[in-house]
């Protein structure tokens, strides 16, 4: 029984034996591959590492950097421009508009006054006996109708004084029995206050004082705005 004792442990040994050599032989070798990992893995972290020449080939230069900069300030110095034309083209526009808005309201007055002119002379007209100027030659016919515009509603007599000869335009009216043949006449704003309506006639026009205004005997009647 020792001897078979014997045989089966000579069998085990045998038997177990090669078992422990290929485990020996696989954790020698996975120390080998342990090792080789080992060795392997700086150089793989090596080649992420940058190379010196490469990193200094990413360092921009200094000549660079100041024509950044340069370019930067133009830029710069450029909006400065761009918003000062800018704000000198608001201002102008904005007098323009000023400028135009006084321009509309002179024109509206200027208008308006024209408009009352011609009213005024409209009435004037209509308050002469337009049979008796239609009557006059060309010339006189123009004068008077020119003289009847004129704005002043003031007697020339009042104005100029007894002794001063204002040449002007000389009517006499029909209606208060005038008939030109004695010198007697009035001007043109007693022509058209005082005898409104009248049967005027245009004399001359020539350096005289207006009688209406002078008041002289025999008195017109229809003097009604020059003082007695």
């Amino acid at each position: 029984m020792f001897a078979l004792s014997t045989s089966a442990s000579a069998l085990l040994s045998a038997h177990v034996q090669p078992r422990r050599a290929r485990h020996t032989v696989r954790r020698q070798a996975g120390a080998v591959v342990a090792a080789d990992h080992a060795v392997e893995q700086p150089a793989a972290f090596a080649s992420h590492q940058p190379h010196a020449d490469q990193a200094k080939t990413d360092v921009v230069p200094t000549s660079e950097r100041s024509t950044s900069r340069s370019d930067l300030a133009a830029s710069n110095a450029l909006l400065a421009r761009s918003s000062a034309s800018l704000a000198k083209s608001n201002v102008s526009l904005a007098e323009t508009n000023s400028l135009l808005g006084r321009s509309c309201v002179t024109l509206a007055k200027k208008n308006a006054l024209l408009v009352d002119q011609v009213a005024s002379l409209k009435r004037q007209l209509d308050a002469v006996d337009m049979g008796s100027i239609l009557d006059l030659p060309g010339g006189k016919r123009a004068a008077l109708l020119t003289s009847l515009a004129v704005e002043p509603t003031v007697c020339t007599y009042i104005n100029a004084g007894p002794n001063d000869y204002v040449k002007q335009d000389w009517y006499f009216c029909r209606t208060c029995g005038q008939d030109g043949q004695d010198n007697k006449g009035f001007c043109t704003v007693c022509a058209k206050h005082c005898h409104a309506g009248h049967d005027i006639v245009h004399r001359a026009r020539s350096p005289c004082y207006c009688d209406c205004g002078a008041g002289e005997e025999p008195r017109y009647p229809a003097c009604n705005v020059c003082p007695p």
